[in-house]
């Protein structure tokens, strides 16, 4: 009769001890906290492309507004918060009008359009009549075809009001595009810089401290 043969060590129904479970649960721990960040500048820059895409969007409204109206543009209105019920009957959606990581509870609405929030402001400033964006001057708001610096100029912005409510435009010369520490400037929202519709339609991101007063005044033709 014979024996059963003992069964080796190596045969042995395999399985994972404490330790090596814990170590298998470390080095997860360690992908998860090198991915977590991955994923969330990853929905950082797409809310950023949508806040771009807004206004582009804005932009073509704003191109169609001028088109019908001897190509003037609305005017920023009171607290810089008209223009968008201006241009109302151009956009698809006042939902454009709001930036996707806006989630400040105080920001303004439009003026005339119910609660709608507003995330972007109007380039409205005006310094001892030398300074000035698109904004009434001697009762007259420039047109674009009497602005040579088209491409350049900064028209609508991402818009913090900071500390001044229900204001949604720019109109000091201080600090104009280093983050909300006041009321006339641009929103960090996006963390290093803003975003921002030019004068000639097209938008794209700033980083703070890249623009100058040339990119906040009109020069006329």
């Amino acid at each position: 009769m014979k024996l059963p043969l003992a069964v080796s060590p190596s045969r042995r129904a395999s399985g994972f001890t404490l330790i090596e479970l814990l170590v298998v649960i470390a080095i997860i721990a360690i992908l998860a906290s090198m991915l977590f960040p991955a994923f969330s500048q990853a929905r950082e820059a797409a809310r950023k492309i949508v806040c771009i895409s807004n206004l582009r969007q804005i932009g073509m409204a704003l191109t169609m507004y001028q088109s019908d109206n001897g190509e003037r543009v609305p005017g920023s209105g009171a607290d810089g918060r008209q223009w968008p019920d201006f241009m109302l009957p151009y956009l698809n959606s006042t939902q454009i009008l709001v930036c996707p990581d806006d989630n400040h509870s105080g920001e303004p609405t439009i003026d005339g359009a119910g609660i709608s929030k507003l995330s972007y402001g109007w380039n409205s400033l005006y310094v001892d009549g030398s300074h000035y964006g698109l904004t009434s001057v001697n009762g007259i708001i420039p047109g674009m075809l009497s602005v040579n610096n088209t491409t350049g100029l900064i028209v609508i912005f991402d818009y913090s009001n900071a500390n001044a409510a229900n204001q949604a435009q720019v109109q000091s010369l201080t600090d104009l595009d280093t983050g909300p520490a006041g009321s006339t400037r641009v929103s960090n929202r996006h963390v290093s810089g803003f975003n921002a519709l030019f004068g000639d339609g097209h938008a794209k991101f700033q980083k703070f401290g890249s623009t100058t007063q040339a990119n906040w005044t009109v020069q006329g033709s």
